[in-house]
């Protein structure tokens, strides 16, 4: 409980509470460098002063609780407007024996009356600032450096605090941090709760991913399934689960050490004072104040939710890293693609989203302005109320008093004549007593009545005075009430525009996305048909070429028995050359093959040119000529040893039979060499079948790339006229959403504004009412069958508008049915 004692000498009061506060502001928040924190610290002190309490700028830097509480208030707003915790250099508790000599003792130390008693480090208000005594109970029971003090001693340290704060500040057991129990204690780190502030649900809705997901299969958006993250405060918090940090951000850093000044065992009082009305009035204060922070984080949470806007995802897939030319490589690399993009439209919905949340708070803050500068017209208009009535009121208890008194002085002066009717024998000396009587009676009578009619001028004008009020703070909630709405209708509309703009930026991003990943998916596509050609090609030119090198080496064999055939020369050189001539048609031949095949070849690669890349035009120009060279080295190599000088080696025919055995070996050769020209000319032939089936497979599968992407885009054109014609749906409105804006459009006066509510109920006597045109008004008030126009403004705007017209009939009327 605070009593103080004024000092004579300074201007600064001297505190007796048991426990008080310490406290000093970092440079940045100190009063002399900081205007808010002065103001602020000038405000409570000036209530204080009302309530007769110390001001809180005469005892700094110490407080009460009380006095502390009530800065803390302020301060914890100011922390919620500028989203900025205010930190203080030094914070402490210090404790004070008012039966010993008073001798203000120094920091960290227990010397001195009072002198520290308890200190919290790093103390900051933030926008969660609960009250000290959850501050403090948490840090005597969480800092390391107090593991030494059992926990009963810790229980009694709390409850002398606990006492200590409820004589200072008057609050009930409900505003007080409950205690842990020993078990609690053991189990970790502890969290208490106030059980007034419980029922405040601080509860944090992630709206998990309601993105549309698209998928490029089907073409269409999907909704995603909605993840809840709701955590609970829990009284208590076990450090082995994770250490969980505390909820109350101001005090997570804290160090409180215990200074004990008395080594005896203190005894706890019991105090079961119930506190006074004007400690209950200063504690439903600091909960309004709770209730107007609750309101700026539900505006905030309110807006972020209005103008949030979710990006559009493609749907991706786990997939393993796949090499150009297997099989899935396409996949992976769209699918790696996707994931890009993905990101991408995430952080565009991001950027968005906080472009869209400042704007929506500029604008709120703008409606807020216009509402104050309402209500500030409107209260000017009535500023000088109170001495309009007090005059009438005084003007007319005047009247009644001067009627009152003439009138009493009339019959005094009527019993005055009949007294001196009956003392007409009287002497002069009874007519003067008379006389002297009637004065003295009129004088009583006089005072009488001043006292009488003072008392009733004033009733009547405590009367007056209140109804009036009344009527003037009523009128001031409709305003502000009707204020209110129309600005959140002005806001949901602006919240509608905004959130519409997000999603057209964020589909044509999309669109521009689609394309990206339709060119990739035809680069990988290509680059994995040119890797397979070239695999094939190589695969083939291999098989030729063992297939060639096979019969070469028959053909040397033979050459060598022909070589060995020396008696039939003459018949071996004519078939020899009969063999050159037919070797020489064969070149000619290849020749004219070789010419289909270069014209063949410069068709392919004109079909190369339109439907492939470089690169793949590249590698098969060299398959090509790997192949040719080779057949070109074969044949050149079977035709020189053809064509040869045997040694020839005359001998004599003695028998027969080694003439017809040489016969037979020229006629072997003779096969041999023409088998392996068919076999020269099934390779050539074969090579050219080859490249026509890979032109007319790389035609076959462009057109089919054509024909699937002619599907998507015809897929895509499905999918937007289906969101166009939904969006039409959506954007078609209900009636009373059109009167509800057309009743906005009247509000602010815009004829432009109402044109577009044509349809709207009252729209032919709204438009007359922005036009101020009276007849008109008069005839369509005239032909409405309900005169209730739901809405004030528009009733007061009509009475205005028919009594102009000379029509207080039906004024009247309408103002009835407006009531």
């Amino acid at each position: 409980m605070g009593f103080f004692k004024k000092l004579k000498k300074k201007n600064q009061f001297m505190l007796d509470d048991p426990y008080t506060v310490r406290l000093e502001f970092d440079d940045e928040f100190a009063p002399e460098n900081n205007d808010e924190i002065r103001k602020i610290i000038e405000q409570v002190s000036e209530s204080e002063e009302n309530e007769n309490v110390a001001p809180l700028n005469q005892t700094l830097p110490f407080a009460t609780f009380k006095t502390a509480e009530d800065l803390f208030d302020e301060l914890r707003t100011l922390a919620a407007t500028t989203a900025k915790p205010v930190t203080f250099s030094y914070f402490a508790i210090w404790e004070f024996d008012k039966t010993q000599k008073a001798k203000i003792g120094k920091k960290g130390s227990v010397d001195g009356n009072p002198h520290e008693f308890i200190t919290l480090s790093n103390f900051s208000i933030d926008y969660d600032y609960q009250n000290l005594t959850k501050s403090i109970f948490e840090e005597i029971f969480n800092d390391p450096s107090n593991s030494d003090v059992d926990y009963d001693e810790k229980i009694n340290y709390c409850e002398e605090l606990k006492t200590a704060y409820q004589d200072s500040t008057g609050t009930t057991d409900d505003n007080i941090a409950i205690l842990p129990t020993e078990e609690d204690t053991q189990k970790g780190r502890v969290t208490l709760s106030i059980p007034a502030l419980e029922n405040i649900e601080k509860t944090e809705n992630d709206s998990a991913s309601k993105a549309p997901v698209y998928d490029p299969v089907s073409g269409k958006f999907s909704e995603a399934v909605p993840m809840n993250n709701n955590q609970k405060v829990s009284q208590t918090t076990n450090s082995n689960q994770g250490d969980q940090s505390n909820s109350y951000p101001e005090n997570t850093s804290q160090t409180v050490m215990i200074k004990k000044s008395n080594p005896k065992e203190q005894v706890i009082q019991n105090h079961n004072d119930k506190p006074s009305a004007k400690k209950m009035d200063t504690y439903n204060s600091r909960k309004e104040k709770h209730s107007v922070e609750e309101k700026v984080t539900k505006t905030i949470e309110d807006v972020r939710n209005k103008g949030y806007v979710e990006a559009p995802k493609f749907a991706v897939e786990v997939l393993d890293p796949v090499e150009p030319g297997h099989k899935g490589y396409v996949e992976y690399q769209v699918n790696q693609k996707k994931k890009t993009l993905n990101k991408v439209l995430e952080q565009a919905a991001n950027k968005l989203n906080s472009s869209n949340e400042k704007y929506l708070l500029g604008r709120r803050n703008i409606y807020a302005q216009n509402i104050q500068e309402k209500l500030a017209e409107y209260n000017k208009l009535h500023a000088n109320d109170a001495a309009t009535i007090h005059d009438e009121v005084e003007k007319s208890i005047q009247n009644d008093y001067n009627q009152a008194l003439t009138k009493k002085n009339k019959e005094i002066d009527n019993q005055a004549n009949v007294d001196k009717a009956e003392a007409k024998r009287s002497y002069e000396k009874t007519l003067e007593q008379i006389d002297e009587s009637a004065r003295t009676q009129k004088k009583m009578a006089q005072q009488e009545l001043d006292k009488e009619y003072n008392g009733k001028a004033l009733d009547r004008y405590d009367r007056a005075w209140k109804d009036h009020e009344k009527q003037v703070n009523e009128n001031e909630k409709k305003l502000e009430a009707e204020l209110n709405r129309h600005y959140e209708i002005q806001a949901q509309e602006d919240a509608s525009q905004v959130q519409a703009h997000a999603t057209e930026v964020l589909q044509e991003l999309l669109k521009k996305c689609s394309k990206e990943l339709d060119s990739t998916r035809t680069n990988v596509t290509n680059e994995d048909m040119n890797a397979r050609q070239t695999i094939i090609a190589h695969n083939r030119s291999q098989a030729e070429l063992s297939r060639v090198e096979y019969p070469h080496e028959k053909l040397e064999q033979k050459d060598k028995t022909i070589s060995d055939l020396t008696a039939r020369l003459s018949t071996s050189e004519a078939a020899r050359n009969a063999n050159n001539k037919d070797v020489i048609n064969l070149k000619h031949e290849l020749q004219s093959r070789d010419n289909k095949i270069e014209s063949l070849r410069k068709e392919i690669d004109l079909l190369k040119q339109e439907n492939t890349n470089k690169r793949i035009e590249q590698s098969n120009k060299e398959n090509s000529k790997n192949v040719n060279d080779i057949m070109q080295l074969v044949l050149a190599q079977s035709l020189q040893k053809m064509n040869q000088p045997q040694s020839v080696t005359i001998q004599t025919p003695q028998t027969s039979p080694s003439a017809q055995t040489a016969a037979e070996s020229e006629e072997k050769a003779d096969n041999q060499v023409a088998s392996m020209v068919k076999g020269v000319k099934r390779m050539v032939i074969g090579f050219v079948v080859a490249l026509l089936l890979i032109v007319v497979g790389v035609a076959g599968y462009t057109v089919y790339q054509n024909h699937q992407h002619q599907q998507e885009v015809a897929q895509l054109q499905q999918q937007m006229h289906d969101r166009v014609a939904a969006a039409k749906r959506l954007s078609t409105v209900s009636q009373d959403q059109i009167n509800s804006k057309a009743v906005a459009a009247l509000h602010s006066n815009n004829a432009n504004e109402l044109d577009k509510y044509k349809t709207e109920t009252y729209y032919n006597l709204d438009k007359a009412i922005i036009a101020n045109d009276p007849k008109q008004a008069n005839d369509v008030i005239q032909k409405m069958n309900n005169l209730n126009m739901n809405d004030r403004y528009r009733a007061s705007q009509a009475q205005s508008l028919l009594t102009k017209a000379n029509n207080n009939q039906l004024a009247d009327k309408v103002a009835q049915a407006n009531k």
